[in-house]
């Protein structure tokens, strides 16, 4: 049924949709010139891909309630031709952590940042086999934050050994 106010809304949308379309033309065109410099195609390796696919499923994915260790994006060095990373390293997992990282022994802590080393280089593996047989072409940092702010290394994984800082 055609009230009159129906009618008016209908003239209405009629006569306001060809503007709002322009609108939405003209701000995509200022917004075109704009980011217009973003929009060329860029020529990347297959490694950049591959390696891009992986991070958006691993950049923070070890970071759990109840976790010290913090995962951060993985980047390939091309310089020495290897994979990159770091593991941020928590004091406490929670506020009232009763079990600080400072408090563990030194067991306890290689064999948390070995868990950490051996799901990332799995993970990292489905896509990159040559790191379970190339453990040289894999580095891992695990970045302690001091009470001042600053970081310190607690460990490192390189060449396929552990090393911890003490």
């Amino acid at each position: 049924m055609n009230t009159p106010m129906t009618l008016v809304l209908s003239a209405a949308i009629v006569l306001l949709a060809p503007s709002l379309s322009h609108a939405q033309a003209s701000t995509a065109d200022q917004n075109a010139r704009t980011l217009g410099k973003y929009m060329v195609h860029q020529q990347i390796t297959r490694l950049e891909w591959e390696l891009l696919q992986f991070n958006l499923l691993w950049a923070g994915s070890y970071s759990t309630p109840g976790s010290y260790l913090n995962s951060y994006p993985v980047y390939f060095d091309q310089k020495a031709m290897r994979f990159t990373t770091v593991f941020g390293v928590s004091e406490r997992r929670e506020s009232q952590d009763p079990d600080p990282w400072s408090s563990l022994s030194r067991l306890k802590r290689e064999s948390i940042l070995q868990g950490a080393i051996n799901q990332l280089r799995d993970l990292l593996a489905q896509t990159f086999p040559e790191v379970k047989s190339s453990p040289g072409v894999l580095l891992i940092e695990f970045r302690y934050r001091q009470g001042s702010g600053g970081f310190v290394n607690a460990a490192r994984y390189d060449n396929g050994t552990l090393t911890l800082n003490e």
